[in-house]
């Protein structure tokens, strides 16, 4: 069950404050004085005296349970801030299961493949791997009831459960059907990665000649610390660490304290966060040198879907001096919240209580009025993606994290050779960020000095271009839907056919267009200019616009 939105939530606080109030005597409205500190009661009077007089006089029996819930939502709605929600009791369990990052089931990753449920890995010391589950495998049935055509989180739920009991699946290999009960248990997602699968593992060794470490870390949750530490010794095991890369692109955030114990590992000293609000005294988080690993260089891969916690991290190994931040800024979710119970037991409220700071009070939060905001990439290393770029390198990302059948390490084997590792990155991962980051490492490493492999942040390519361009999109794709809706909705009203409604399809489907380009002319046929086409996207932004197609084969 998904965790309400606020238009879903607003009810139970204000009937929870209702009943936790005392009786008050009911007055004119406009005799409330909702500032008088006399009475410390007097603002509830009007939510009181309204709530009594809709329950006594209202026309038709209203639905208390949902005014109360219109009630909690109206105020956190009008707080502007998306990160406080209401949690009725109902629904906490699914809401501290996201909090804790587990969940109890047999442990995959799934996908919909030809209308059926496919397993697209078995996840590490899972049920499902030690049942025998593999890459590939099509579940054609869960407990007798077919997955076919059902809808993907209804075939998760179906998989999850209480832990200990038994699932039966049905499995469909190699054009054989065999069943498989499995005991659910609790399952902890690994929240930190490696550059390559070796069986079950990772391979944290992404150039074993430098001894470059590359360790993705996707969430930051109560096993993080202990599994970056793994990690960390993995690579220690076979020899001195040479520098590290350290993965926070799309990691959205997670627990205060695992960022804390990572960054506190790299810094021997130094602020790593400070946090300021109404409730309590301002706080700040120092490092410590007990624990402190080597002195190797390190580099962050952060862009623009790196929150919260991910945050913290790349502003502290910054803001320090320990490491470059390679990339593009990030997303600027710099609020701390706090997750209190009611006393009435009518559910939890997470709030925003605090706003946290990077070393030198560098401003993590964004508002809609922001400029400045997030962690920015150091200068030199700004590595702006497309969207297209980034759906090409997590598919070969998501490729890679596959469990095999085997204990060998499947994968390709990266190159060892000088530049050939970047080159291998840039054009057979489609990483590019991770080329910048690589080739900057190795040439600090040679050199001595952090050379800049990226952008600069100035000029035509820089943040705030970068940010302008990206919103300016999103505002015109909202832009060109309203006009299609504008258009159906014309449609049914009769005021044009039908079949004007709909855009004509000005490009073929089949038709390859990524890398083609686009030629403008003007009226006397001369070449205004030469577009080179980045995205298949172009489809939808020409959905609409005022052209008409004049070659129709």
């Amino acid at each position: 069950m998904p965790i309400p939105t606020r238009r879903e939530n607003l009810f139970f606080a204000l009937l929870t404050l209702i009943v936790m109030m005392p009786t008050a005597t009911l007055r004119a409205a406009d005799s409330v004085q909702v500032d008088d500190a006399s009475n410390p009661f007097a603002w509830f009077d009007p939510i009181i005296e309204t709530h009594r007089l809709i329950q006594d006089r209202f026309v038709t029996t209203p639905d208390m349970p949902a005014l109360q819930q219109a009630v909690i939502d109206a105020m956190i709605e009008e707080l502007g801030d998306p990160y406080t929600v209401f949690v009725p009791n109902e629904m906490l369990g699914e809401f501290n299961k996201s909090l804790r990052g587990e969940y109890a089931g047999i442990g995959a990753t799934v996908r919909t493949e030809d209308g059926w449920m496919t397993i697209a890995s078995p996840l590490e010391d899972s049920p499902a791997i030690h049942a025998g589950i593999m890459p590939g495998d099509r579940v054609i049935a869960i407990d007798n009831e077919t997955t076919f055509d059902e809808p993907l989180q209804a075939s998760i739920d179906r998989l999850t459960g209480v832990p200990g009991t038994v699932v039966t699946v049905t499995i469909e290999r190699d054009d054989k059907q065999f069943d498989l009960d499995i005991t659910r248990r609790q399952i902890t997602p690994r929240t930190v990665e490696g550059f390559a699968r070796i069986g079950d593992g990772w391979d944290y060794l992404i150039d074993p000649i430098n001894r470059i470490g590359y360790i993705r870390v996707t969430q930051f949750n109560a096993p993080t610390t202990e599994e970056f530490r793994a990690a960390i010794n993995n690579l220690q095991s076979t020899g001195d660490i040479g520098a590290l890369i350290i993965d926070l692109r799309f990691n959205p955030g997670g627990l205060l304290p695992a960022a804390i114990e990572i960054a506190d590992l790299f810094l021997e000293n130094g602020v790593i966060v400070s946090t300021r609000g109404r409730a309590g005294e301002d706080e700040t988080v120092y490092a410590v040198a007990e624990g402190t690993l080597s002195d190797f260089p390190i580099a962050v891969l952060a862009n623009r879907q790196s929150a919260s916690a991910s945050e913290i991290v790349s502003a502290a190994l910054q803001g320090n001096g320990r490491a470059i931040v390679v990339g593009e800024r990030t997303f600027g979710k710099g609020s701390v919240q706090g997750v209190v119970a009611l006393p009435s037991g009518a559910g939890q409220i997470k709030l925003t209580e605090r706003h946290y700071f990077g070393p030198a009070n560098k401003v993590i939060h964004r508002t809609d009025d922001s400029t400045v905001w997030g962690v920015d990439p150091d200068p030199g290393f700004f590595s702006p993606m497309t969207n297209t770029e980034y759906n090409a390198m997590l598919r070969v990302r998501n490729t890679r994290s596959i469990i095999h059948r085997t204990n060998e390490n499947t994968e390709e084997q990266a190159p060892t050779e000088p530049g050939a590792l970047v080159e291998y990155i840039r054009e057979t991962l489609s990483d590019p960020q991770l080329a910048v980051a690589v080739d900057a490492i190795e040439q600090r490493l040679t050199s001595g000095e952090w050379i800049a492999t990226g952008e600069d942040v100035d000029g035509d390519s820089s943040l705030e271009v970068v940010e302008l361009q990206r919103i300016r999109s999103a505002r015109d794709r909202i832009l060109r839907e309203l006009d299609r809706i504008d258009r159906r909705v014309a449609a049914i009203e009769g005021e044009i056919d039908e079949e004007d409604a709909e855009a004509i399809d000005l490009i073929p489907e089949d038709a390859e267009i990524v890398n083609g380009s686009v030629e403008i002319f003007d009226a006397e046929g001369n070449r205004v200019v030469t577009l080179h086409i980045t995205d298949e996207g172009l489809r939808r932004w020409l959905n609409g616009a005022p052209v008409e197609r004049i070659d129709q084969e």
